[in-house]
């Protein structure tokens, strides 16, 4: 609903949600630097990017991000791949996914 009324918001509000590991909000932000519009013009690398990072965390999008990848010329594919490493290293280890449908008392580390 934000999107619609205030897109650069949106952006925002993907881009905190992406630097908690949401996947959906880094196929958000992939899917915003793809499309141009008229306050803004497509960014293939950050596009490149951002799936290439959710790729990281879900390996679905791994052919996504290949296939934006190979439309790009080799140093722009090397900038993407640093780009992208930089921010999975700057973010540290992904958290563990939580399963919202264990009870809430239960022991994490006994789950393992």
């Amino acid at each position: 609903a934000i999107y619609s009324n205030n897109p650069f918001a949106a952006v925002r509000v993907y881009q905190s949600a992406a630097d908690r590991w949401h996947v959906p909000s880094m196929i958000a932000l992939a899917r915003w630097y793809a499309n141009g519009d008229k306050l803004h013009q497509a960014d293939p690398e950050q596009t490149a990017t951002w799936l290439l990072i959710a790729s990281f965390v879900d390996k679905r999008y791994t052919s996504n991000a290949e296939s934006v990848l190979k439309h790009l010329n080799a140093e722009s594919q090397k900038q993407v791949r640093t780009r992208a490493s930089r921010w999975i290293q700057s973010k540290g280890l992904r958290l563990d996914k939580f399963d919202y449908a264990s009870p809430l008392n239960d022991d994490p580390a006994a789950r393992r």
